[in-house]
């Protein structure tokens, strides 16, 4: 089957890929081609057993098929379809399924970067020197934003088809993240003065005529 690039609407889908070891294992099959329930095990530290649960439930979602040859937990399995997802409020379910979807690709983005600052200097100096690490504030309208996004995404456009097999990689070449955030800084709301109650003016006391 040829790989399908359409972005994931459907909201069983969605839920389906909102688990860490399911992501991981699309990834893996991503830039390591057809892999086993017990090969896929060795690479991320989990048991075939478990590999193999959810390899079966990315194949009922259509995100993986058997690449042919083997039985049990040592056939092969390869990715045909990737994890993108484009958020819309359209739909309450697909939005709550995607909201789910985001949350874990959130924390296995920060686990990522959290391992490469912990072991960057492990890496060979040039990969140190061409790693990429920037914090930017800037003032921009909505269309100059999404113009930047749109810029990024030409740049990197060039490059997925070496994960899918499409394009060759090159020797030297080793896996690679980009990710991206750009959004608005949240300003405190003003808190509105309110303005002060006049003071109303105490009504003296009436002495008592002496007895």
């Amino acid at each position: 089957m040829a790989f399908d690039d359409r972005s994931v609407t459907d909201p069983r889908g969605l839920r389906a890929l909102a688990h860490p070891t399911r992501l991981a294992l699309l990834e893996l099959l991503a830039y390591e081609g057809p892999l086993t329930a017990t090969e896929a095990g060795e690479h991320l530290g989990e048991s075939p057993a478990s590999c193999s649960f959810h390899l079966r439930q990315l194949a009922k979602h259509g995100y993986i098929e058997e690449a042919g040859g083997g039985s049990g937990r040592q056939r092969p399995w390869r990715m045909i379809r990737g994890a993108d997802y484009t958020p819309s409020e359209s739909d309450p379910e697909t939005a709550l399924a995607g909201a789910a979807l985001t949350r874990v690709v959130e924390a296995t983005r920060q686990q990522r970067l959290a391992t490469w600052q912990a072991t960057a200097r492990s890496y060979p100096q040039e990969w140190q020197e061409a790693a990429l690490d920037g914090y930017r504030l800037a003032f921009l309208t909505a269309a100059e934003l999404k113009a930047i996004g749109a810029a990024i995404d030409a740049l990197f456009e060039p490059y997925p088809a070496r994960m899918t097999g499409d394009e060759p990689r090159p020797k030297d070449g080793l896996s690679v993240v980009l990710i991206t955030h750009g959004f608005l800084v949240a300003v405190p709301p003003k808190v509105p003065e309110q303005k002060a109650r006049p003071r109303s003016k105490a009504t003296p006391a009436r002495r008592r005529p002496p007895s």
